[in-house]
């Protein structure tokens, strides 16, 4: 039986569960950030007197402090998914999920996952501010709960004349008059802040101006500040955190809270994920309050109105963020993604679009028979091995062999970032600067050199230096692993394989200008467009024809509508997209010529065609779709015939009518491009055997359940079943008319008459 401990923030109980479970075997914690996963090890070590990796230790990305012995192993969510993908989670015997109401993405697939396997007996639930008592039921859990031992919390609401929300506006001033109102109070003053942007534009404004040491706590801290900050101080000092200190993370003494009352969060837009700031929930308000008041009196500052109705609760994280992380090694580890036993399901055309990106990038090979079965190549299995998003560290596998290969690696590193590594608005001297850093060339090569640059050329640049150190880590570790040498690369930065293989990975990315001069938006079709951003080097002078969008970022333009903006991108014209074959293949005819395939074809952003051209059929895309198009019209027709006979017996077999995979051409197009892809087929050579579906187990049966005819009132009935619209269509006989007859199989289907 799973058991869910509940008890206020602060109390102990991540770091008191882990020791009391450790009598009954290892333990593993999952925490949801590196810098608490370190703290909280350090914690227990220190309690304990013991050594760090000794009784309890820590793997995060780039770090392990830990033996074969280690009782106790703190590690984030990525950690845990690769050990699931790796078969080795049984190692441990009770397996910890800390700071579950935060119901982030990656934790609810290591949850639902655990229930599948049937391990739920493991798992321990640690929550602050969570539906308890609807989880236990849930998941059929024991419930301990703890009031803790919590001092009354002061809420004042403080803002500025006419504001209601929080806001980012005049923050760093707003916190400094808040700051000396309390210079009397002693202990420390803990302020939220969404992020280390933030945090450095306060820190640099308050130094100075107040009486009090000012110190910073968020996930980019080494080992040593981060320890001096969670120590208690001997003079008043203020520490701005970003939400690390809303979590199982104690600063000490803290006597006043002050909460700017915002976060960043994923936010959908137009279909593109975006980090945008906004006002976080009221349970994390309550929370953050909760810091003042663990061990005597305190006082929560709120920097805006009382009267904000604050949603309660954010969404799961689970129906928000893109699935790329957490769906390759849940299917590494064989579960099926569309069946398991989630708390809240994922979206459906997320999990579409993700095994779409993990078949062009090489790294999943579909079922031929079901759209969203299939399993992990070796290309995907050693993608997993890569600290990089799966379609990027498949790309990286593609060109590894390639003069590419280096520049595709720095690049991954930093658009595998959770935050831009660059500020917007720069100043000419830092636009210049990354001009002279490009060396003539698009944002790809920025990226790519920024990686790789030294300090002081970040800053020189304008880089978010926290975000900066992370990739350079992340670049230094791969460097290592591949054992690249810098002698052996071109001096020219590798665009258009660059630009190939991010375009192949998400086509969409590649969007048409459109709009009056100076009001400029990249769209695909009649649909919403992205926005130029001006820290992009790309849109600097005359916008191009084309972009491809390479990173994006959102948020509320001056007139509060949402947005979202194209903040690194490499502008294309027409015939360059030609000669690089981007867009969608559009094949408008095609020839076997003995044993090679003719074909000539268009390729399209949107609706828009950007051209055509004809040849020998050698990419994959027009490869497919040529032999497709070749063949004669009765050879697809009996195709079609078996795919429908299959969706029919897959039916039956599930008891009710479910959507079945594309017509036969759609079908045929999608198993020989993926043939292709995967080294299994050599264009231009005609295939020498064109796939076909498995043949139906039991005819008579199928014959039983979907009859072509049926007796009824009047006589024999005519029956259609189509199972790709899930309609089934009855028609009377000739010149007669009764009552309808029984179908002996019609469960899910729609039954019309006539």
């Amino acid at each position: 039986m799973p058991v869910i401990v509940s008890s206020p923030t602060g109390s102990g109980k991540s770091t008191r569960v882990p020791l009391w479970a450790a009598q009954a075997g290892k333990v593993l914690v999952i925490e949801p950030r590196r810098v608490v996963a370190r703290a909280l090890a350090q914690r227990i070590a220190e309690e304990t007197q013991t050594e760090p990796g000794t009784l309890a230790g820590w793997v995060v990305r780039g770090e392990a402090v830990r033996n074969p012995e280690t009782k106790i192993v703190f590690v984030t969510p990525g950690v845990a998914l690769r050990m699931m993908g790796k078969g080795t989670l049984g190692e441990y015997q009770t397996w910890i999920l800390d700071e579950f109401h935060e119901r982030r993405a990656d934790v609810d697939a290591l949850l639902a996952w655990m229930r599948w396997k049937g391990e739920l007996g493991r798992v321990v639930l640690l929550s602050a501010t969570l539906d308890t008592q609807t989880l236990a039921r849930e998941l059929g859990a024991e419930l301990l709960a703890s009031d803790g031992r919590a001092f009354p919390v002061d809420i004042e609401h403080r803002c500025e004349l006419g504001q209601t929300w929080p806001q980012a506006d005049g923050l760093p001033l707003r916190l400094e008059r808040c700051i000396r109102s309390l210079e009397h109070s002693s202990g420390t003053i803990l302020v939220f802040l969404p992020g280390t942007g933030e945090i450095s534009e306060c820190a640099a404004w308050l130094e100075g101006r107040v009486g009090a040491e000012i110190r910073e706590l968020h996930g980019g801290l080494s080992l040593a500040d981060q320890h001096d900050v969670l120590h208690a101080s001997d003079g008043p000092r203020v520490v701005l955190a970003t939400n690390v200190a809303e979590s199982a993370l104690t600063v000490p003494d803290v006597t006043v809270v002050i909460d700017s009352g915002l976060e960043r969060r994923i936010v959908r837009s137009g279909g593109f994920p975006s980090l945008e700031l906004g006002p976080i929930s009221q349970a994390s308000a309550d929370q953050r309050s909760g810091r003042a008041g663990r061990t005597r009196a305190g006082r929560s500052l709120r920097l805006w109105s009382a009267s904000a109705r604050l949603e309660s609760r954010p969404k799961p994280g689970i129906q928000v963020d893109d699935p790329d992380d957490w769906l390759l090694p849940l299917l590494a580890s064989g579960a099926d993604p569309w069946t398991l036993p989630w708390l809240d399901k994922p979206r459906a055309d997320g999990l579409r679009e993700a095994l779409d990106r993990f078949r062009r990038a090489g790294i999943w090979i579909p079922d031929p028979w079901v759209p969203t079965g299939g399993r992990i190549s070796d290309r995907g299995v050693a993608a997993l091995e890569l600290p990089i998003p799966p379609d990027l560290a498949g790309m990286c596998l593609a060109l590894e062999h390639t003069s590419a290969f280096r520049d595709a690696l720095a690049t991954s590193c930093a658009l595998a970032q959770a935050r831009p590594l660059l500020r917007g608005k720069p100043s000419p001297d830092r636009f210049q600067a990354r001009r002279s850093l490009a060396n003539g060339s698009d944002d790809l090569a920025l990226l790519s050199r920024a990686v790789r640059c030294d300090l002081d050329q970040a800053r020189a640049i304008g880089a978010h230096l926290s975000v900066w150190r992370d990739a350079r880590e992340l670049w230094d570790r791969l460097a290592q692993t591949f054992r690249l040498d810098d002698e052996r690369w071109p001096r020219q930065f590798q665009s258009d394989s660059l630009v190939q293989a991010l375009c192949k990975i998400e086509p969409r990315s590649l969007r048409l200008r459109r709009g009056a001069a100076g009001r400029e938006e990249y769209a695909i079709g009649d649909g919403a467009g992205l926005r130029p951003s001006n820290s992009s080097l790309v849109f600097s002078e005359a916008a191009p024809e084309l972009a491809l969008a390479v990173s994006t970022h959102g948020g509320l333009d001056a007139q509060g509508r949402r947005r979202v903006w194209i903040e690194a991108a490499v502008g294309l014209s027409k015939e360059r997209a030609l000669r690089l074959d981007l867009g969608r293949v559009e094949v408008v005819r095609s020839q076997r010529r003995e044993d090679l395939v003719w074909a000539q074809w268009k390729l399209r952003t949107g609706s828009v065609v950007l051209g055509q051209k004809e040849g020998l059929a050698t990419d994959p895309q027009v490869w497919s779709q040529a032999v497709v198009k070749a063949l004669d019209e009765a050879s697809i027709s009996t195709l079609q015939q078996s795919l429908d006979a299959l969706g029919l017996e897959r039916c039956l077999i599930l008891g009710t009518w479910i959507a079945p995979c594309e017509d036969a051409s759609t079908w045929l197009q999608r198993n020989l491009e993926s043939a292709v892809l995967l080294g299994n087929a050599l264009p231009p050579q005609w295939p020498s055997q064109i796939p076909s579906p498995p043949s139906v187990r039991d005819p008579i049966a199928l014959q039983n359940a979907f009859p072509e005819s049926v007796e009824g009132v009047g006589g024999t009935w005519k029956v259609r079943w189509d199972v790709r619209t899930g309609k089934v269509r009855l028609t009377s006989p000739p010149g007669k008319k009764g009552v309808a007859p029984e179908l002996p199989f019609a469960k899910g289907w729609t039954v019309k008459l006539g």
